[in-house]
């Protein structure tokens, strides 16, 4: 695929009602067709572009990038981790991101609200990180019933 840099380590901002967020983008990259490709430099090897479909999104900071540009009149079409773990290297992206736009906006938007409001409360992605902790005895999930 042709493309060209862009830019790197670009500043932007993203409104979410009350809260301004300061971001900078690794890299953008204007693909031949003249759409935008947000690339996230990684080096964790525990990275899937599911993490972005999910009801409660993972990794969001491409997601922030994304919306960040589409308010700036820069509509993104591909949004991508660069991996440079020691033992993986490569690509983890998604394509034709438009689609999923209003509902990360929406995500986001309902987060920020959370977070404004003081919102903490523990809430894993799945359990199963619970058998790697190491502070069963302050854990907060064990005495939530409603899990």
């Amino acid at each position: 695929d042709a493309f060209q840099i862009r830019a790197l380590e670009q500043p932007v901002t993203l409104q979410l009602e009350r809260m301004c967020l300061h971001l900078r983008i690794d890299r953008i990259d204007q693909l031949a067709n003249g759409s935008l490709r947000l690339i996230d430099y990684k080096t964790s090897k525990y990275l899937t572009k599911s993490a972005w479909t999910t009801e409660r999104p993972l990794h969001v900071q491409l997601i922030l990038y994304a919306l960040a540009q589409e308010d700036a009149g820069e509509p993104v079409d591909t949004i991508a981790f660069a991996q440079i773990h020691y033992r993986n290297q490569g690509w983890i992206s998604m394509h034709g991101i438009a689609a999923y736009l209003p509902t990360w906006r929406q995500q986001m938007t309902h987060l920020s609200r959370e977070f404004i409001a003081g919102f903490a409360a523990v809430q894993p992605q799945n359990n199963t990180v619970c058998q790697y902790c190491s502070f069963q005895d302050l854990c907060r999930i064990k005495g939530d019933q409603s899990r």
